[in-house]
């Protein structure tokens, strides 16, 4: 049930409606689409006949609603603009909102910002929260719109032939902005859902080792700095691996031009290697170490590179080697493996294991003293052995196994050099961040809708928000700023309720909030500016849908001085050191310049005249001609 207003006065109960008797529920029948009758809560009864009303019943009878309560009601003693006035300056700035407005139209363009800013603020994507939550920010929809609305929206008025056109028109943004020009990093994952009508939501490998049904999904991400660049919803049931050939197929026939494409372990299959050939994309993937690729490279290379500085790779203890081979046992794929050993994870595994068998040994053996038939853990069977009344240790298993900790290896489809290839990998931890961000910093790791359109939908408006909290964590990063800790900051940039009835804005800004607002071209300006607007918006029929940025109140760049800036070198200089450099380099014999004749241009003379006054001169003059 949505929230009651107590504090208002009973009311009637509309003549439609029913009350449940076994919790006072005041309730309407409606017919849903399939002709069946549903219950929809509108309040709370008081008596036979009357009633406190809930936010649906202000929803769907206003005109009931203005009737017994009017149309004034107390406006909030301060509103905050922050995060509207950064959401904006960055939707402005990525074009992203002229994208969402030819896509979804003005309305719906603005609703799904309002949820954004909700999602990025509060770290949830429960919409029962959405209307106590936002009632206190400027928002981009002219009024706040209840939780029952956006339950409706999600499932009706966002369908996916919309959310797949902003899927295309977000990539030929891409496109045209260079952002696809790199690496690009794609993973998978999945959230426990219990819908049971949706044709998403099926059995799978869970993320969360549970048994729920689940839902799958898939990003793919600028590898360099965590820009998203498109997702997918699919069913629970499908693994990453076949998943992948969505995305790749849709991201080859944009035409975009990428370095290649970065994988985790769950794609390293024979069906990804060729989709990745297919579409002519370069990869990178991390195998797995049961794969033929690895223990073949293993065997053959393992004591080669082991702490061999000839094979170094990284300033931390990594070493590596390069070689075309089979990938799998069951195919005859090919590619280059990069076979790594990790001189400190290994070492600190080796001695991991060490310790868990010493100590399973010193269990069994106390056991044995005490006259129990003890039994190996399953785990330990492969290192210890009971002969008799005796643990016995099987060495030949436990140096196998000590000695293959710290390898790993990564296919590749050129020979980029073990050393490149690792640090390519490494991009991949943007794909990863970017996971982290929208199960932990935007609330999406469950799924609470009901329908397979409102799933589609919510994971829309994930993607949305995560290109918004992406372009707030790069403006942050390059201003040395904490992300969280500014977000939470927008929060305290105010406007204030004054005596007329009309907000203001107070200047309650700090130094670091409007470094960051001026990044995206916001100012000082413009915060009064959306103080106006939140005033015509309140007091006028006749308002925009459309919010802009005035250009006139943007900050004027600072123009470049003419002129070298100080300290460079010029032309002529750089030239003759280039030319230095040249020489140098092929072997030459460089002769010291001799000294010139003279005191050097510029320089002073070491003892300088003492410079005598005109008086002084008159003076000598004199005595030089009466002599």
């Amino acid at each position: 049930m949505s929230k009651i207003f107590w504090n208002k006065k009973e009311i009637p109960t509309p003549d439609n409606s029913y009350i449940d008797k076994s919790d006072g529920r005041v309730y309407i029948r409606i017919k849903d689409s399939n002709g069946n009758f549903r219950r929809r809560t509108i309040g709370h009864a008081t008596s036979e006949t009357t009633m406190h009303p809930n936010e649906l019943y202000k929803a769907m009878y206003p005109a009931l609603w203005e009737k017994h309560y009017g149309k004034e009601e107390l406006k909030e003693h301060s509103l905050s603009v922050g995060l509207y006035a950064l959401v904006l300056g960055i939707i402005w700035d990525t074009g992203l909102y002229q994208i969402l407005q030819d896509i979804y139209g003005p309305k719906s363009a603005n609703a799904i910002l309002d949820y954004v800013m909700f999602s990025i603020s509060d770290r949830s994507d429960t919409t029962q929260l959405f209307p106590e939550r936002m009632k206190t920010e400027v928002l981009f929809s002219p009024k706040l719109y209840s939780d029952t609305w956006y339950s409706g929206f999600f499932k009706e008025d966002m369908p996916e032939n919309m959310n797949h056109s902003f899927r295309i028109r977000w990539l030929e943004h891409c496109k045209q902005q260079g952002i696809t020009k790199c690496w690009i990093s794609i993973d998978g994952s999945n959230n426990d859902c219990e819908v049971k009508n949706s044709d998403l939501c099926e059995q799978g490998e869970a993320k969360s080792h549970g048994h729920s049904d689940i839902i799958g999904y898939m990003y793919a991400v600028n590898a360099h700095d965590g820009r998203p660049i498109t997702w997918f919803t699919y069913e629970g049931s499908v693994p990453d691996c076949k998943s992948f050939h969505r995305v790749a197929v849709f991201l080859s026939g944009a035409g975009i031009e990428i370095e290649g494409v970065i994988l985790d372990r769950g794609f390293c299959t024979d069906d990804v290697i060729h989709t990745c050939r297919d579409c002519g994309f370069p990869f990178i993937i991390m195998m797995h170490g049961n794969h033929t690729g690895h223990t073949s490279m293993t065997e053959k290379y393992g004591e080669t590179i082991r702490w061999s500085l000839d094979h170094a790779v990284s300033d931390e203890g990594l070493f590596g080697i390069c070689e075309k081979a089979k990938l799998f046992q069951y195919s005859d794929t090919e590619a280059y493996v990069n076979l790594y050993f990790d001189g400190i994870r290994g070492s600190h595994q080796s001695v991991k294991l060490l310790s868990r068998i010493r100590a399973e040994k010193r269990r069994i053996d106390q056991e044995l003293l005490l006259g129990h038939d003890p039994a190996v853990e399953s785990g330990m069977k492969k290192y210890i052995s009971i002969e008799g009344k005796e643990a016995v240790y099987r060495y030949e298993n436990w140096k196998k196994d000590m000695f293959a900790k710290g390898y790993f290896s990564i296919a590749s489809s050129d020979d980029f050099g073990p050393e490149k290839t690792i640090n390519i990998y490494h991009l991949r931890d943007t794909s990863e961040k970017q996971y982290c961000i929208l199960k932990s910093q935007e609330g999406y790791d469950a799924t609470r809708v009901h329908s397979t359109p409102g799933i589609q939908s919510k994971f829309a408006i994930a993607f949305i928000s995560a290109i918004i909290r992406s372009e707030i964590q790069i403006a942050c990063k390059k201003l040395g700023l904490d992300t969280n800790e500014m977000i939470r900051k927008m929060e305290r940039i105010r406007l204030l309720l004054l005596s007329g009835e009309q907000y203001a804005y107070t200047k309650s800004h700090t130094v670091s909030q409007m470094k960051l607002l001026n990044h995206f071209g916001i100012t000082e300006q413009h915060l009064q500016y959306f103080a106006d607007e939140v005033n015509q918006r309140m007091n006028s029929t006749i308002s925009s849908q459309t919010h802009s940025l005035p250009s006139e109140l943007s900050k004027p760049r600072e123009r470049k001085k003419r002129g070298r800036q100080k300290g460079s070198k010029n032309k002529k200089t750089l030239q003759k050191e280039a030319e230095l450099a040249r020489r140098i380099a092929n072997g030459e014999v460089i002769a010291e310049d001799k000294r010139k004749p003279g005191r050097p241009k510029g320089s002073k003379d070491s003892t300088p005249r003492k410079r005598r006054t005109k008086a002084e001169l008159q003076s000598a003059y004199i005595n030089s001609s009466s002599g």
